[in-house]
Parts: C-alpha cells; sequence; structure tokens
C-alpha cells in the first residue's frame, strides 16, 4: 500500500511540475515583454530627441554650412527630419554617423551608446524568450509521456535536475536583462 501512495505521490509531482512550470515561465515572459517594449520605447523616444536636439544646434549655428563632409545643412537637416517623424532609428544612426562638424559630434557620441545599448537589449530578449519558449514547449511535450518517465523512475532523476537547471537560466537570463536595463535608467 506504501508504495502505491509513493507512486500517486509522484505522479502528481509530475503532472503538477511539468504543468505549473509552462504557467509560470509565460507570465514572467508576459512581464517581461511588457518591461522591454515599455524600455524599447524609451530608448527610442531619447534617440530621436538626440536628433531633435541636432536639429536645434544647427539652426541655431547660422555659420555652420555643412555638418556632413559634401552635403548641404539644409539637405541634412531635412533627411534627420524625416527619420524623426517615421520613428527610425537605424536610418538616424546613419546620418549621425556621418556627422563631421565638431559642434555636433558629441551628440554622436551620446546616440552611439543609446543605440548600442537599444540593440544589446532587444538582442539578449530575444534569446532569453526563444530559450524559455524552448523549455515551455519541452514541458508541455513531456506531459503525454508521464507514465512513461513514472515507470522508469531513473529517467526522472535525470529530467528534473535539467528541468531546474533550464528554469533556473531562464531567470538567469532576465534578471541579467532586467539589470542591464536599471543600469542604464537615467
Amino acid at each position: 500500500m506504501l508504495y502505491l501512495n509513493c507512486v500517486y505521490y509522484m505522479e502528481n509531482s509530475f503532472y503538477y511540475f511539468f504543468s505549473a512550470t509552462p504557467q509560470v515561465l509565460g507570465s514572467i515572459l508576459a512581464l517581461f515583454g511588457v518591461f522591454v517594449i515599455y524600455k524599447v520605447q524609451s530608448l527610442k523616444s531619447r534617440l530621436l530627441g538626440i536628433g531633435d536636439a541636432v536639429i536645434m544646434k544647427v539652426e541655431d549655428k547660422i555659420n555652420i554650412s555643412e555638418i556632413i563632409d559634401g552635403d548641404d545643412k539644409r539637405v541634412t537637416i531635412e533627411k534627420i527630419k524625416t527619420y524623426i517623424e517615421k520613428g527610425d532609428v537605424d536610418d538616424l544612426y546613419l546620418i549621425m554617423e556621418k556627422l563631421t562638424n565638431i559642434q555636433v559630434t558629441n551628440f554622436k557620441v551620446s546616440y552611439d551608446f543609446i543605440y548600442f545599448f537599444l540593440n544589446k537589449l532587444i538582442n539578449k530578449t530575444l534569446k532569453a524568450s526563444i530559450f524559455t519558449a524552448a523549455v515551455v514547449l519541452i514541458s508541455l511535450l513531456l506531459i503525454p509521456f508521464g507514465n512513461y518517465f513514472l515507470n522508469h523512475s531513473i529517467y526522472l532523476y535525470i529530467l528534473f535536475p535539467c528541468m531546474i537547471v533550464a528554469i533556473g537560466l531562464c531567470l538567469y537570463f532576465y534578471i541579467e536583462i532586467l539589470l542591464m536595463s536599471l543600469k542604464l535608467a537615467i
């Protein structure tokens, strides 16, 4: 009778663990999705603000004829305004990289820092999200094979620690993203 009780509790534990894991990781993924989207929007608005600052600086300085070698000041300003209106930080980055006038190159440094941080944040979030989705799918795919694993308990001794490590890695990735995002919060 004791053996049947242990099998019952082991079966409950197996199904509870592999059904709760996707729920928890899915919730964490959703919360971080909202957080990262907010942070990305904030960083993009800062980048567009730097573009506006370049326009204001150039328009204030009448004696600046070109801010990019070979391009007329008015043409460059129109390009920057177009990219700001579209919210296109990638094309704005290409313009910022070409800035040659000494009075606006300090904006280039700020733009580069935030732009590379934004791309790093997006890349890390994508990698963490893909890894989390894989762990969720594996958890869900293992549920139909519960009887097999319960009848071959040696596999459970391998499976549970592997899943715990995978869950720990998911949490590590998200904590890393959170710390990285908070470090830039100014």
